[in-house]
């Protein structure tokens, strides 16, 4: 995978198997990013390589690959609709996209208040984004990617800017969504913040991949 064409993935040969969450770890430019874009399908993959993806055939899509997928990333969080609540931020992830085109029906609003709900947001629901901290709004997009129920939750450092009772709050909702059968895959700065669910890791440098065992020993 190129950035820039520049190689930021090289050489990674990597399964998601049923069961598994991934914490991925790697220093700042180690590919952590690029990683989670590719599997959302935002980064091509270049002559030699391939993503397979069970039950969807080469050429499927991007909006039906995506329909299955969640994602929280910082481009994401810069480029949501300034001008929009909380509720409809996440109403946009029933429906793929920035902003409403139409106004929430109820069901859409019930599930939003859910999802908000299960982050402590429930009382925010009618503010705007420049009316929060970095990281309310962050969880709010957290809220806005597992809105759909997806089958697959990319989370590129979902715990920056929480402070600790929000980090415990997130990893208790993250676990709860690993037992009802999303699978996640989390790019980490710091190890311990892992759920409890996560069992598979992958350490990336310079772009390329290793599986390392899990727990880390550094943990305790």
């Amino acid at each position: 995978v190129y950035r820039e064409d520049t190689p930021a993935l090289r050489g990674l040969d990597w399964r998601l198997a049923d069961g598994e969450h991934w914490v991925v770890t790697g220093r700042n430019g180690s590919g952590k990013s690029t990683f989670l874009g590719t599997l959302y399908g935002t980064h091509p993959v270049a002559l030699g390589g391939r993503v397979l993806r069970r039950g969807q055939a080469p050429g499927t899509p991007l909006e039906e690959i995506r329909a299955g997928i969640g994602l929280v990333s910082p481009e994401l969080q810069a480029d949501y609709d300034a001008g929009a609540t909380l509720e409809e931020i996440v109403v946009s992830g029933l429906r793929g996209s920035v902003g409403l085109d139409a106004p929430a029906t109820r069901a859409e609003l019930r599930a939003a208040r859910r999802a908000l709900g299960r982050l402590d947001l429930g009382r925010l629901a009618g503010r705007r984004p420049r009316e929060l901290s970095y990281g309310e709004l962050r969880l709010a997009l957290i809220a806005r990617a597992w809105v759909h129920e997806p089958k697959l939750l990319l989370l590129d450092e979902p715990f920056t800017g929480l402070d600790p009772a929000r980090r415990a709050r997130l990893r208790a909702a993250l676990s709860s969504l690993a037992r009802g059968g999303t699978r996640l895959v989390l790019a980490l700065h710091h190890q311990d913040d892992a759920p409890p669910a996560c069992n598979r890791r992958l350490h990336l440098v310079r772009g390329q991949g290793r599986v390392l065992p899990w727990p880390a020993t550094s943990r305790r």
